[in-house]
């Protein structure tokens, strides 16, 4: 499977030490440079850059800068963001299977260019699924209690806890 991340998925798996759990399921990740001076600039350790720098020693993520200018262009005229333009770039030219991502502009740039996209939570249910985690409640609680913007008990919170078949049943109304 061809992957491509980018920051925002990376720091919040180092939040919550599942950094791990990427490497198991996918075997090799790609990146742009820039991602990884993203997470150098962010100067904590618990943001990624340290278990990033780490899964490229070990071979299972690579860097890799973007050949295709022309995309590149036309993606910087509808989102000016030099890093984010370079993702999707660079998960056009691997033929990406997935581009893991919890941006939510990011999200929507790339799946315009006919991408699919997974975020954090479902990457959790998958994990699951894949006898990688025990249970999904836990960690999404981490990742929420670690800056992750989702809303413990909120619709999304609760399908999230359903796909994994943890749901907490509601009690019924009167």
């Amino acid at each position: 499977m061809r992957v491509v991340a980018d920051t925002s998925v990376l720091t919040h798996f180092a939040r919550v030490d599942l950094f791990f759990l990427l490497r198991a399921m996918f075997g090799l990740i790609w990146i742009v440079p820039e991602t990884l001076e993203e997470l150098e600039d962010a100067g904590d350790e618990t943001l990624g850059h340290r278990q990033t720098q780490e899964a490229i020693g070990e071979g299972w993520m690579q860097t890799q800068e973007i050949t295709d200018q022309q995309t590149y262009q036309r993606l910087m005229m509808d989102h000016p963001d030099e890093v984010d333009a370079k993702v999707i770039v660079l998960a056009v030219e691997k033929q990406a299977d997935l581009l893991l991502t919890d941006d939510t502009q990011l999200k929507i740039l790339a799946e315009r260019e006919r991408l699919r996209v997974i975020r954090s939570p479902l990457l959790l249910v998958q994990a699951k699924e894949d006898g990688l985690l025990d249970a999904v409640k836990p960690v999404l609680d981490s990742l929420i209690d670690t800056g992750f913007y989702l809303k413990k008990g909120g619709p999304v919170y609760q399908r999230i806890l359903e796909l994994s078949g943890e749901s907490i049943p509601t009690p019924p109304k009167n």
